[in-house]
């Protein structure tokens, strides 16, 4: 090849990349869409929320003056408005009603009852357990007492009841008490612990007025 030859492509390949190198480096980058990450195996259970706490419901009687969560799978129950002269327990013929909820190895009793007694001696009427084990203390801001009976094995001979746990508690509002009885038991201690869950769950969302 020719010496003039030769100059005149080593010419054209610096212009070629002189116009390269001016489009890298003063040419902006068209920028790349954000990518988006789609989780397709998303829980769409509605059971459970996504922090493992059991969906819940809200029980409100006014007439009653209680309200409270609970699990939804808490199926059975039944409420009460008013006396009940066939109770045979004379202390609690004049009540004022009663609430009952249950679910999966749970089971849930509110007595109402007006009354003029001290918190003391209305704790007096009640007996076992409040009367020998119950401890003073306060339930949604109100002067309670309650008893708890911790989770513990009761042993094979009830192998669907083998683990139980207990609450009572005894809430005055005014000239009202609220007597509650929150009964659990489970055939494994896993299952229990569930329950426990469940129980502060209902003891923490209490509003009794």
């Amino acid at each position: 090849m020719k010496a003039s030859n030769l100059h005149k492509l080593l010419i054209v390949l610096t212009v070629v990349l002189l116009a390269v190198a001016g489009v890298y480096f003063f040419v902006p980058a068209k920028k790349k869409a954000p990518v988006v990450v789609v989780n397709s195996n998303q829980n769409t259970n509605t059971a459970v929320v996504s922090n493992g706490t059991p969906e819940l419901k809200t029980y409100s009687n006014p007439e009653l003056g209680v309200e409270f969560k609970y699990p939804a799978s808490w199926t059975g129950g039944s409420d009460h408005v008013g006396s009940d002269p066939g109770n045979e327990d004379g202390f609690w013929r004049d009540m004022t009603g009663r609430v009952y909820k249950s679910g999966p190895g749970t089971n849930l009793f509110i007595t109402v009852k007006k009354s003029n007694l001290s918190l003391l001696k209305f704790k007096g009427n009640l007996g076992y357990p409040l009367d020998d084990n119950g401890k003073e203390t306060t339930i949604a801001g109100l002067s309670a007492f309650a008893y708890e009976t911790p989770l513990h094995y009761t042993g094979p001979s009830s192998p669907e009841s083998a683990w139980q746990t207990q609450d009572h508690l005894l809430v005055k509002s005014g000239n009202k008490y609220f007597y509650i009885e929150l009964i659990e038991s489970a055939p494994d201690e896993a299952s229990a612990k569930t329950l426990v869950k469940e129980r502060e769950i209902v003891i923490s969302s209490l509003k009794l007025y």
